[in-house]
């Protein structure tokens, strides 16, 4: 092993820190005031609640009251089987710890925030693997992350903001 081999992880670890923290200042940026309250308010109106209702009924269903979380009398009265009660089912199981550690009102901005950042960064990863120029790979993570869809439908519609897996999976059937 030469010492060119022994200095490409560092290397790449920085290559993936600064579009990383440049996407995460953006976000900080863009979505102001969420950050400095982050522990009291979530951001947007429409649906935010609604999604955050459905984080803590997907936890309480399951923890709680060990049933599955598709049905409830606490909405919809009479009807109980509610197809919408778990819009975002990958975001609620990955985040029940999470949720119980630090709450509702965290999880939901650390999954508004981790949406918009993990975009950006993964279409640059995108890019990266397709153009293999960093300058465009950037970009292309920010007009991703911050486009006009994402700024009018996340602020209340968690579901429709979580879109950081299309390009992670572009990336990795193309990497197949």
């Amino acid at each position: 092993m030469n010492i060119a081999d022994q200095q490409r992880p560092s290397i790449r670890r920085q290559g993936h820190a600064l579009p990383l923290t440049a996407y995460a200042f953006l976000t900080t940026v863009v979505t102001w005031p969420v950050v400095p309250r982050f522990f009291t308010h979530i951001p947007g109106g429409g649906d935010a609640v609604w999604f955050l209702w459905q984080l803590w009924w997907f936890k309480h269903a399951l923890l709680d009251l060990r049933q599955l979380p598709y049905r409830t009398d606490l909405i919809y009265y009479p009807l109980t089987d509610v197809p919408v009660t778990s819009q975002t089912p990958f975001n609620e199981f990955l985040t029940m710890p999470l949720q119980v550690a630090i709450g509702l009102v965290p999880l939901y901005n650390v999954l508004f925030l981790l949406s918009i950042v993990l975009s950006g960064y993964f279409t640059y990863l995108l890019g990266m693997a397709l153009v293999r120029r960093r300058s465009v790979a950037f970009v292309g993570g920010v007009i991703f992350a911050f486009c006009a869809y994402r700024g009018m439908r996340g602020l209340g519609h968690l579901s429709l903001l979580t879109t950081e897996w299309m390009p992670l999976a572009l990336l990795l059937a193309i990497q197949c």
